[in-house]
């Protein structure tokens, strides 16, 4: 749901306010509401209020949030799994590592890690796939998953999105919709759906993943090296019983402080912390993997995904994708003071 309202004058009561507080209730864990997860931004005055047009909201949208929100090709990849939409569920989590918040964002784009921070899970995830016995989480996160093929797409105003190919999209809860999205949206967007994770950043601290399960997590920081952690999972309305088991099964297995493969990021982020304070920097770091293979604009995948990338990157184990955090979040440390 999106909600557009101007503030109001000061001490008058407005839709922006009650959203407001309820949207710090939400973050507190006082109250709980499946169907809205809040993310605040500021428009400049116009004289188009009251907002009644597609055209007049994304206009709003881009002048708040940057050009990249001008394309919603990710965000329609995940809300048209269903023709009555997305809701999240009832209940999330929430956690807090010792590090700074900008090694979250980086890691929730970086494929390079997985196969030797989650080594760990995906040879469980293996084993419990070729064991002979009844596995009911069905994980696709086995060690084919450094195999396929997979990308990076740097959006601009520091969003971006990571993805790759799966080795056994027949596991995952939206497979048995196949005919359906094709009928509906073709060939090429079911592919997305089904056949491709996705993580993407809306910076600065918002993820949408649909991966190893559906999400949406919000991280801010609570000091230089401490940062707070929420996550919500996501999932299509009106999913069977056994869609919706299988998608809760796998949240439960990978996700949250006490899932199998959130302590290995935690544990990696708090002792990337320590290093950070162990001595004094010795520069930037360096962000060469893959260089040579980044290239401006999008390719022929971003394009049947309907959007239109600063610069694209032929697998999300390289790092040419990443520095876009770092351009964002110095831009607008530095805004007005800088020429």
């Amino acid at each position: 749901q999106l909600a557009t309202t101007t503030a109001g004058d000061a001490n008058e009561r407005s839709i922006a306010r009650d959203d407001h507080e309820e949207a710090e209730l939400i973050a507190a864990g006082k109250i709980d509401d499946p169907a809205l997860c809040y993310l605040h931004r500021f428009c400049p005055d116009t004289d188009e209020w009251p907002l009644k047009t597609r055209e007049q909201v994304r206009a709003a949208l881009v002048e708040s949030s940057g050009p990249a929100i001008a394309w919603s090709g990710d965000i329609d990849a995940l809300v048209d799994q269903s023709p009555d939409g997305l809701e999240v569920l009832r209940g999330s989590t929430s956690y807090t590592f010792r590090g700074n918040w900008k090694v979250h964002a980086e890691n929730g784009l970086d494929g390079y890690h997985v196969s030797t921070v989650h080594a760990n899970y995906i040879g469980m995830v293996t084993r419990r796939a070729t064991d002979g016995t009844v596995d009911p989480v069905k994980s696709i996160a086995d060690d084919r998953i450094m195999e396929q093929a997979s990308g990076a797409y740097d959006l601009g105003s520091g969003h971006i999105l990571a993805w790759s190919a799966v080795a056994q999209p027949e596991n995952r809860p939206l497979a048995p919709q196949r005919a359906r999205l094709t009928d509906a949206f073709g060939p090429a967007k079911t592919a997305w759906m089904i056949d491709r994770i996705r993580n993407m950043l809306l910076f600065p601290n918002v993820f949408l993943m649909d991966q190893t399960s559906t999400q949406i997590r919000v991280f801010r920081p609570i000091a230089p090296d401490l940062t707070q952690v929420r996550i919500y999972c996501l999932a299509p309305r009106g999913e069977t019983p056994a869609a919706r088991q299988l998608r809760v099964r796998q949240f439960e297995d990978f996700f949250n402080a006490t899932g199998m493969a959130t302590p290995d990021d935690l544990t990696e982020f708090e002792a990337s912390q320590t290093g950070f304070a162990a001595a004094p920097s010795t520069g930037p770091q360096e962000y060469a993997r893959g260089a040579g293979r980044a290239h401006p604009g999008g390719d022929a995948l971003a394009a049947g995904l309907g959007i239109d990338p600063v610069q694209s990157s032929p697998s999300f184990q390289d790092e040419t994708h990443l520095p876009a955090i770092f351009r964002e979040w110095l831009r607008l440390l530095t805004a007005g003071t800088v020429n």
